[in-house]
């Protein structure tokens, strides 16, 4: 495993030391105790001067001046109001701390999420990468001459459904849905890589996980022998690594370092200058599967190679040094309860967050138009590291406004707003809805209603609570219905997502009645996805449905 390099801080980001974290702990409880005296002290000390100031006035003969009195009362009142001062100005500072209470200053009130017609979406880039994945996908299959004579058409139309796929073309379908076409090529004898490296994408989504191995294994030793670019090939290895993990089938040290090594050089050999332009560079990073466990250790190996290639497009080698410190300051951290972390492990996480900032921060002043930067700093905000003022949602409405959907920014917000870190089981709920107001049923930010479904439930045993009121149901069936009223993907998608949400609350005849009247279009991942069961189970849960529904 690699030696990280020495923890360096930058600008005004220079985290805090522990000492000073110690003594700042020590002068807050001081000041709490202090406060809560004062307070309590505070309105007993003036009721006992207005007691004695009364005394006084009714006997003058005593020859005590009131002027102590009122000035012991004014004392006493200045000071109970001094007292006030500093608890909300410690209970600011604990907050920020994070000592007792979570930073909810992180989680401020933002803009509305852009929704208007001048909102810019993933639908105004997609001609931009339709052409991305044209060129990477299609024209590089043209490029490679003479074919199975009898395939390439096939070959084509599979290929060019992908790219629509990909691109998220509004008439395409999921990657599932490219399957059958890729097995019925695949099984008449086709053996280009790209088609097998697609067809291997659709067998995961299937969960098919172990073929999708044996493919993905086919289509890495065929890109090897012919002369596909490199830049067509990047995934390959990236994919194969992450499936051969999951499925924990054996894998020699030999193949994981042969894996790491091309993963590396031809994700390095994607981001040229020459190979991706420079408006195509936030699509091809949205493309990137980064496996976790075949670069765990070797996130800096990613970064320098990126750092000290010159061809590569500097927005691309910043965001993807960002990407690279934040993982390895969750691998100095760990993953476990904040009490389990180590003094070294704080520090390291620290340092190499400030490093994710500062790679983020030079991205974003590059390219301040691209939604990639600020919605990676969203993380960064999260863990307590952005600078003062800037909350994680400040963050989220920047990446919004350069792209109202693009969808990591979404993911790290939820990430940040979970009961666990800055937010709690009502803001998870609130986003949701917040997310499928802005009606745009032409992207995918009203799906993060049900994205805040799964995620309450997920968090929370009281999360369930939320999922099945007859509100929810309400949102449910407004957000299928808005999606198919705006033609975005197939109906039939929708309503099995709808039938699996149903389902999953227990309402099993409205379920039954939406697949019955669905018959053959019934899309079993789909239902799979919101009925939380794997697409095996969602499809054998289908054929009783229909074995058992009445014969028309």
């Amino acid at each position: 495993m690699q030696e990280y390099p020495p923890p360096v801080n930058s600008g005004n980001s220079k985290p805090r030391s522990d000492s000073l974290d110690i003594l700042s702990f020590i002068l807050a409880l001081v000041g709490l105790v202090t406060c809560v005296g004062s307070i309590v002290l505070g309105p007993i000390a003036i009721v006992t001067g207005l007691i004695a100031l009364r005394r006084i006035k009714g006997n003058p003969q005593n020859g005590r001046s009131p002027a102590f009195a009122i000035a012991g009362i004014a004392i006493s009142a200045f000071g109970t109001l001094v007292a006030l001062i500093a608890a909300v100005v410690f209970i600011g500072g604990v907050k920020s701390n994070g000592y007792f209470f979570k930073d909810l200053g992180v989680v401020s009130e933002g803009k509305p999420i852009p929704s208007g017609e001048k909102a810019v979406t993933w639908q105004t880039l997609q001609p931009r990468s339709l052409n991305f994945y044209n060129r990477f996908i299609v024209d590089a299959y043209k490029s490679q001459g003479k074919h199975n004579e009898i395939l390439t058409s096939a070959e084509l139309q599979f290929l060019t459904k992908v790219a629509q796929c990909m691109s998220r073309h509004p008439s395409g379908t999921f990657m599932g849905g490219c399957l059958e076409d890729g097995r019925f090529i695949v099984k008449n004898g086709s053996d280009d890589p790209l088609v097998l490296y697609y067809y291997g994408v659709a067998l995961q989504s299937h969960d098919e996980r172990s073929e999708a191995i044996d493919v993905f294994r086919k289509a890495r030793d065929r890109f090897k022998e012919m002369r596909y670019p490199k830049s067509a090939a990047y995934a390959v290895p990236l994919m194969l690594s992450t499936f051969v993990n999951d499925t924990q089938q054996a894998s020699s040290p030999a193949e994981q370092s042969a894996l790491l090594s091309e993963s590396i050089e031809w994700l390095r050999v994607c981001l040229h200058r020459d190979v991706v332009h420079p408006d195509e560079v936030p699509i091809a990073l949205a493309s990137m599967p980064l496996p976790k466990r075949l670069l765990e250790g070797h996130w800096l190996d990613l970064c320098n190679a990126l750092r000290n290639d010159p061809n590569v497009d500097p927005y691309a080698a910043k965001m993807l040094e960002g990407v690279c410190y934040i993982e390895a300051a969750w691998e100095a951290r760990g993953s476990g309860y904040a009490n389990t972390v180590t003094k070294e492990g704080w520090k390291g996480f620290r340092n190499y967050i400030l490093l994710a900032k500062e790679s983020f921060l030079s991205a974003w002043k590059l390219h301040p138009e691209f939604p990639n930067a600020p919605g990676h700093m969203v993380t960064v905000a999260m863990a307590g590291y952005a600078d003062p003022g800037e909350s994680m949602r400040l963050w989220f409405d920047r990446a919004a406004a350069c792209q109202m959907d693009y969808l990591p920014n979404y993911s790290a917000y939820e990430t940040g707003i979970l009961a666990r870190w800055h937010g709690s089981l009502q803001k998870m709920y609130a986003f949701g809805v917040e997310c499928l107001n802005t009606k745009r049923f032409d992207t995918e930010v009203p799906w993060q209603f049900m994205v805040s479904l799964m995620n309450l439930e997920w968090e929370s045993a009281s999360g369930k609570t939320y999922i099945s009121t007859r509100e929810t149901q309400q949102h449910v069936d407004e957000m299928v219905d808005g999606y198919i009223k705006a033609g975005y993907r197939t109906p039939a998608l929708w309503k099995s997502i709808k039938a699996g949400y149903y389902w999953h609350i227990g309402e099993r005849s409205t379920a039954e009645k939406i697949i019955t009247e669905l018959g053959k279009d019934a899309d079993p991942i789909a239902f799979g996805k919101t009925a939380e069961m794997p697409s095996n189970q969602a499809l054998s849960t289908f054929l009783a449905i229909r074995n058992s529904s009445p014969k028309r």
